[in-house]
């Protein structure tokens, strides 16, 4: 790596850490809203809205793709759940 790339590097980085700390509630917002929990409702409404499964086939033995379950839905499902409307939370207070 020569001089001139290394400096590149350490810019982009300080940057990224300048635009990071002033943007840190729209990040957590992406992360919590847009992601996780974004993440749990598509899943969920696959099924509903799925002819070949809907609800009565929401279970651990047609959804095998979900490898844990505990208490009748994907593990998931419970830690991305309270953790993005937390991070939500967070975004606008």
């Amino acid at each position: 790596m020569t001089y001139a790339e290394g400096m590149s590097m350490t810019y982009t980085f300080i940057s990224i850490l300048i635009l990071g700390f002033f943007f840190a509630k729209l990040e957590i917002a992406i992360e919590g809203d847009s992601i996780m929990l974004f993440w749990v409702s598509e899943d969920f409404l696959w099924f509903l809205l799925n002819p070949a499964f809907g609800f009565k086939r929401f279970t651990k033995t047609h959804a095998n793709w979900h490898k844990q379950w505990v208490g009748g839905a994907p593990v998931e499902y419970w830690l991305f759940t309270p953790l993005g409307v937390w991070l939500l939370y967070l975004s606008y207070t």
